[in-house]
């Protein structure tokens, strides 16, 4: 599995010009964009207070409509005043609405104005229904069923502990019921109090409206509950992972942010169930690699740690720009200046690793994310250790070497990488002059029906100039430098990656 370094931006899966994350994880990149949220409590804050606007307006406009509910009760079943009825809905919908642009205005609300809010405007609602009910069977209306209706918009908003909820639902859920006891007690529903038939379906309405308030009150707080769980999991750390954007065999990639700086970064989490020794020792490695290296072609890592539940992760810095490979893919063959360019920063990075002892063991296009910094365009980041060869690795080195020694990219892989040879600097050198090939031309430097003949080919089968299949000239140089660097034998390669470095300067200053 390899390294993350992540784009600015909204996530993709294709590889386009839109900014990714420059990371392959089985052989397929993966998305990129960063969220840079503010406080946890605030970015909360600010998605209730949305999402209650939200409900607000469609309660706006059910409220509105419900006006046809009122004509056709006094019209057909008893006669009443409907301008009664069209007073309350103006003024309660004049309440809603006002509240709902309140509600999407910036700044947003604080949390105390809210909550006055919520319950004016939902309790203002319900004693809207009750005065309608004064002019519609009293205590026997059916307009208390408007009321379960208010509280259940309101619980499709707010997910509360159940103390919270409680408050507030049930000051929204009394008004009805104590609205009009007080108008049977001392007003003009005073008539109904002897009535057993209307007290009966009063006190049945009654126990709706609070039944449909606790069941709210118990679902919000599970609801809460479950945010705060799921909150906590996507903690890692200082760390709040945002979403995934990459996953392969031994973890996944997510999109994170530093809980106290804000500072968007990519983590690397191994997955709970590839916590076996060698797994875990191969995370390690890929870890003590990339430290090693203070490259500014080289993604650098930030952060590495256990959490307290024994999960494994490092931490990395996210980049804007795309994968050579999409760049490709997009432009076509680019012109040699630039290939040679490219090439060369990522020969510079490879030449410090390989000074440390680090040799990669899976350079292909999609490992090389094309950047800017400092103003500087296509600057070159190196990425993917994971399956990187430690030279003064620890005793279980060969072990963990036999077991990952095929792992890589068939397409750019050295043909003792392929056999299962012991691999060294050269070996990377070889992988980049397949990147530089591809980059020249558009094309792997050999394409076959399978893996076999396609190793057999990188193996045994002497590969065409770049000029052959490049879409315009290449000079003679250019062709003998591609040629050398995916040489058979290693020995007629370059050594390693500071020397290619080298012979690439020389011929891009002939370019």
């Amino acid at each position: 599995m390899g390294n993350a370094a992540a784009g600015r931006g909204e996530a993709s899966r294709a590889e386009s010009s839109a900014p990714t994350q420059g990371l392959e994880l089985d052989g397929a990149p993966s998305a990129s964009g960063v969220m840079v949220g503010t406080e946890d409590a605030a970015q909360e804050h600010a998605t209730e207070v949305a999402r209650m606007a939200r409900v607000w307006w469609f309660g706006a406009l059910v409220w509105g409509s419900s006006v046809s509910l009122d004509w056709l009760a006094v019209t057909f079943v008893d006669a009443g005043p409907m301008g009664w009825f069209l007073a309350l809905r103006g003024a309660e919908l004049a309440v809603i609405v006002g509240g709902a642009i309140r509600l999407g205005r910036r700044p947003v609300m604080s949390l105390r104005a809210v909550v006055a809010l919520d319950v004016a405007g939902n309790a203002l609602a319900a004693f809207a229904v009750a005065l309608m009910a004064l002019r519609f069977r009293g205590l026997a209306s059916p307009y208390a069923h408007g009321v379960s209706c208010i509280l259940v918009a309101r619980g499709i908003t707010l997910a509360e502990p159940w103390r919270r909820g409680a408050l507030r639902v049930g000051a929204v859920a009394v008004v009805y019921p104590l609205t009009l006891l007080a108008l049977a007690l001392a007003g003009p529903l005073r008539a109904q109090r002897d009535d057993p038939r209307a007290l009966a379906i009063f006190t049945q309405n009654t126990l709706w409206i609070l039944s449909t308030a606790a069941l709210l009150v118990i679902g919000g707080h599970i609801m809460w509950s479950l945010r705060g769980q799921v909150s906590e999991a996507r903690k890692v750390g200082r760390y709040k992972l945002e979403r995934v954007i990459g996953a392969g065999a031994m973890g996944e990639v997510w999109l994170a942010r530093h809980r106290a700086l804000k500072q968007a970064v990519a983590v690397k989490v191994l997955k709970p169930g590839g916590q076996a020794r060698v797994t875990v020792a191969r995370f390690e490695r890929e870890v003590r690699a990339m430290t090693l290296l203070r490259h500014p072609n080289t993604v650098r890592v930030l952060d590495y740690g256990r959490t307290a539940d024994g999960l494994w992760y490092y931490v990395m810095e996210l980049l804007e720009g795309e994968t050579l490979s999409a760049l490709v893919k997009r432009e076509g063959a680019l012109a040699p200046r630039r290939a040679v360019a490219m090439v060369a920063q990522a020969a510079r990075a490879l030449g410090e690793a390989h000074d440390a002892g680090v040799v990669h063991r899976d350079l292909k296009p999609e490992n090389l994310v094309v950047t800017a910094l400092g103003g500087e365009a296509d600057f070159i980041k190196v990425l993917d250790f994971g399956i990187a060869k430690v030279v003064d690795a620890d005793d279980d080195a060969g072990e963990l070497t036999a077991d990952d020694a095929l792992l890589g990219t068939p397409a750019f892989m050295a043909p003792e990488q392929a056999r299962g040879d012991a691999v060294d600097a050269r070996s990377d050198v070889y992988g980049l002059g397949a990147v530089l090939w591809y980059a020249l031309t558009g094309q792997k430097v050999f394409a076959a029906p399978s893996l076999s003949a396609l190793l057999m080919k990188h193996a045994h089968e002497a590969p065409k100039p770049p000029s052959e299949a490049a879409p315009g000239p290449l000079p003679a140089a250019l062709d003998a430098l591609v040629l050398r660097c995916l040489a058979k034998d290693p020995s007629e390669r370059y050594a390693d990656g500071r020397r290619l470095a080298d012979a690439l300067g020389e011929v891009a200053r002939a370019l």
